[in-house]
């Protein structure tokens, strides 16, 4: 019998891992987007504005969601609403 539990808790473990690395793996797909030659561009057309970011990461993430033309969801909408051309949508329920 105790030879029984422990091998079925030993294929529940590795069924949960296998499951837990698939889903990452095809996150990692998903998320990962390719940093093009027009990465710059935005990021100089955005400077050029003399548009000011709290942060260098806001930059980035304008730059990156303008270059591949993406939409980005924010709820820090008044911070990237200034860019122009980029598009934003706000997820955030109001309550």
């Amino acid at each position: 019998m105790n030879l029984l539990l422990s091998m079925a808790t030993a294929i529940a473990k590795y069924m949960r891992e296998e499951a837990l690395e698939k889903e990452n793996e095809e996150y990692h797909q998903v998320a990962n987007i390719e940093i093009t030659e027009k990465l710059p561009t935005s990021k100089r057309k955005i400077n050029q504005n003399t548009i000011k970011f709290q942060g260098y990461n806001d930059l980035l993430i304008a730059s990156i969601a303008l270059s591949h033309n993406l939409i980005l969801v924010t709820h820090n909408t008044k911070e990237f609403i200034r860019v122009e051309g980029l598009q934003i949508e706000d997820w955030e329920i109001e309550r």
